[in-house]
Protein backbone atom coordinates (compact mmCIF):
# COMPACT_ATOMS: atom_id res chain seq x y z
CA UNK A 1 0.00 0.00 0.00
CA UNK A 2 1.16 3.41 1.13
CA UNK A 3 4.23 4.13 3.30
CA UNK A 4 3.84 6.78 6.27
CA UNK A 5 6.25 8.85 4.47
CA UNK A 6 4.47 9.32 1.45
CA UNK A 7 0.79 8.89 2.75
CA UNK A 8 2.27 12.43 4.75
CA UNK A 9 3.96 13.61 1.66
CA UNK A 10 0.51 13.69 0.16
CA UNK A 11 -1.65 15.34 2.89
CA UNK A 12 0.82 17.90 3.28
CA UNK A 13 0.68 19.00 -0.74
CA UNK A 14 -2.95 18.89 -0.07
CA UNK A 15 -3.31 21.38 2.61
CA UNK A 16 -0.71 23.30 0.93
CA UNK A 17 -2.98 23.40 -1.57
CA UNK A 18 -6.23 24.56 0.41
CA UNK A 19 -7.30 27.24 2.73
CA UNK A 20 -10.55 26.71 4.80
CA UNK A 21 -13.02 28.90 6.33
CA UNK A 22 -11.58 29.96 9.58
CA UNK A 23 -7.81 30.07 8.63
CA UNK A 24 -6.12 33.04 9.72
CA UNK A 25 -3.10 34.19 7.59
CA UNK A 26 -2.18 37.70 5.70
CA UNK A 27 -3.25 38.86 2.73
CA UNK A 28 -2.28 42.28 0.69
CA UNK A 29 -4.02 45.10 1.30
CA UNK A 30 -3.08 48.75 0.17
CA UNK A 31 0.53 47.70 -0.25
CA UNK A 32 1.11 46.22 3.26
CA UNK A 33 0.58 42.78 4.25
CA UNK A 34 -2.19 42.27 6.48
CA UNK A 35 -3.37 39.78 9.09
CA UNK A 36 -7.14 38.40 7.79
CA UNK A 37 -9.52 35.51 8.76
CA UNK A 38 -11.18 33.37 5.78
CA UNK A 39 -14.97 34.08 6.26
CA UNK A 40 -16.31 32.04 3.16
CA UNK A 41 -14.46 30.48 0.18
CA UNK A 42 -15.91 31.52 -3.69
CA UNK A 43 -14.82 29.01 -6.25
CA UNK A 44 -15.94 30.38 -9.42
CA UNK A 45 -14.20 27.28 -11.25
CA UNK A 46 -11.26 25.24 -10.39
CA UNK A 47 -8.55 28.68 -11.76
CA UNK A 48 -10.58 31.16 -10.09
CA UNK A 49 -10.83 31.14 -6.22
CA UNK A 50 -12.10 34.26 -4.55
CA UNK A 51 -12.15 34.65 -0.74
CA UNK A 52 -14.50 36.86 1.53
CA UNK A 53 -12.09 37.68 4.29
CA UNK A 54 -12.41 39.68 7.98
CA UNK A 55 -8.99 42.25 8.39
CA UNK A 56 -7.82 41.76 11.91
CA UNK A 57 -6.45 44.23 14.01
CA UNK A 58 -3.73 43.54 16.76
CA UNK A 59 -5.93 42.19 19.08
CA UNK A 60 -7.15 40.08 16.40
CA UNK A 61 -10.45 42.54 16.48
CA UNK A 62 -12.35 42.17 12.59
CA UNK A 63 -12.32 45.92 11.46
CA UNK A 64 -13.14 45.37 7.94
CA UNK A 65 -14.53 42.47 5.26
CA UNK A 66 -13.48 42.36 1.78
CA UNK A 67 -13.64 39.74 -0.78
CA UNK A 68 -9.94 39.23 -2.39
CA UNK A 69 -8.24 36.96 -5.01
CA UNK A 70 -6.06 33.44 -3.92
CA UNK A 71 -2.94 35.82 -5.35
CA UNK A 72 -3.54 37.98 -2.85
CA UNK A 73 -3.14 35.60 0.35
CA UNK A 74 0.04 34.79 1.76
CA UNK A 75 0.86 31.81 4.09
CA UNK A 76 3.91 32.61 6.27
CA UNK A 77 4.23 28.75 7.08
CA UNK A 78 3.19 25.29 6.64
CA UNK A 79 -0.12 24.59 8.25
CA UNK A 80 1.57 21.93 10.11
CA UNK A 81 4.65 20.16 10.13
CA UNK A 82 5.70 16.78 8.36
CA UNK A 83 6.77 15.48 12.14
CA UNK A 84 2.91 16.39 13.18
CA UNK A 85 0.90 15.01 10.68
CA UNK A 86 3.05 12.11 10.80
CA UNK A 87 2.38 11.64 14.44
CA UNK A 88 -1.29 12.35 13.81
CA UNK A 89 -1.62 9.73 11.37
CA UNK A 90 -0.54 7.20 13.87
CA UNK A 91 -3.02 8.19 16.47
CA UNK A 92 -5.84 8.07 14.37
CA UNK A 93 -5.05 5.12 12.89
CA UNK A 94 -4.73 1.53 14.16
CA UNK A 95 -3.33 -0.33 11.39
CA UNK A 96 -1.19 0.34 8.07
CA UNK A 97 -0.76 -0.90 5.00
CA UNK A 98 -4.33 -0.57 4.51
CA UNK A 99 -4.30 2.67 6.68
CA UNK A 100 -7.72 2.42 8.93
CA UNK A 101 -8.79 4.63 11.21
CA UNK A 102 -10.30 4.13 14.56
CA UNK A 103 -14.14 3.65 14.50
CA UNK A 104 -14.91 6.34 17.13
CA UNK A 105 -12.44 8.71 14.94
CA UNK A 106 -14.27 7.37 11.89
CA UNK A 107 -17.84 8.24 13.36
CA UNK A 108 -17.33 11.62 14.86
CA UNK A 109 -16.15 12.82 11.76
CA UNK A 110 -18.68 11.20 9.82
CA UNK A 111 -15.83 9.05 7.67
CA UNK A 112 -17.42 6.00 6.23
CA UNK A 113 -15.38 2.41 7.37
CA UNK A 114 -16.48 0.42 4.68
CA UNK A 115 -13.58 -1.66 3.00
CA UNK A 116 -12.92 0.05 -0.48
CA UNK A 117 -13.97 -2.85 -3.19
CA UNK A 118 -10.56 -3.15 -4.50
CA UNK A 119 -9.50 -4.22 -0.57
CA UNK A 120 -12.12 -6.87 -0.33
CA UNK A 121 -11.04 -10.23 -0.35
CA UNK A 122 -7.84 -8.61 0.48
CA UNK A 123 -7.80 -8.49 4.18
CA UNK A 124 -8.56 -10.24 7.14
CA UNK A 125 -10.80 -9.54 10.31
CA UNK A 126 -10.61 -10.39 13.48
CA UNK A 127 -12.91 -8.85 16.21
CA UNK A 128 -13.80 -6.29 13.66
CA UNK A 129 -10.27 -5.09 13.12
CA UNK A 130 -8.27 -5.46 10.33
CA UNK A 131 -5.32 -7.76 11.07
CA UNK A 132 -4.03 -8.94 8.02
CA UNK A 133 -3.41 -8.07 4.42
CA UNK A 134 -2.13 -10.23 1.75
CA UNK A 135 0.75 -9.05 -0.08
CA UNK A 136 0.22 -6.72 -3.05
CA UNK A 137 2.51 -5.15 -5.68
CA UNK A 138 2.20 -1.18 -5.14
CA UNK A 139 -1.44 -0.58 -4.92
CA UNK A 140 -2.72 3.40 -4.49
CA UNK A 141 -6.41 3.91 -4.98
CA UNK A 142 -9.41 5.13 -3.12
CA UNK A 143 -8.47 4.04 0.25
CA UNK A 144 -5.52 6.30 0.30
CA UNK A 145 -7.32 9.30 -0.76
CA UNK A 146 -10.24 8.58 2.08
CA UNK A 147 -7.57 8.45 4.85
CA UNK A 148 -5.87 11.83 3.47
CA UNK A 149 -9.20 13.25 2.67
CA UNK A 150 -10.48 12.69 6.31
CA UNK A 151 -6.91 13.79 7.57
CA UNK A 152 -7.27 17.06 6.02
CA UNK A 153 -10.74 17.59 7.67
CA UNK A 154 -10.01 17.01 11.01
CA UNK A 155 -6.43 18.75 10.63
CA UNK A 156 -8.56 21.98 9.11
CA UNK A 157 -10.80 21.63 12.53
CA UNK A 158 -7.68 21.26 14.48
CA UNK A 159 -6.03 24.58 12.81
CA UNK A 160 -9.07 26.81 13.42
CA UNK A 161 -8.69 26.01 17.30
CA UNK A 162 -5.15 26.84 16.85
CA UNK A 163 -5.75 30.01 15.17
CA UNK A 164 -7.99 31.62 17.55
CA UNK A 165 -5.21 31.72 20.11
CA UNK A 166 -2.75 33.87 17.29
CA UNK A 167 -2.48 37.69 17.18
CA UNK A 168 -0.57 38.75 13.88
CA UNK A 169 0.32 42.28 13.00
CA UNK A 170 0.60 44.28 9.79
CA UNK A 171 3.95 44.06 7.72
CA UNK A 172 5.46 46.48 4.87
CA UNK A 173 5.82 44.83 1.60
Amino acid sequence: MLPLKDLVDSIAEKLKEQLFVGSQLYGKKNDRVCPCKILKVMQEDAENISYVVAWLDESNNVIERAEVSSQDLVQKKRPFSINILKSFVRGCTYRNAPWVLHDKLAKKHGISTDIPEELRGKVSFNNGLVVFTKKRKNEVGRHRDVVVSASILFLAKVKKEEESTRTPKCQNL
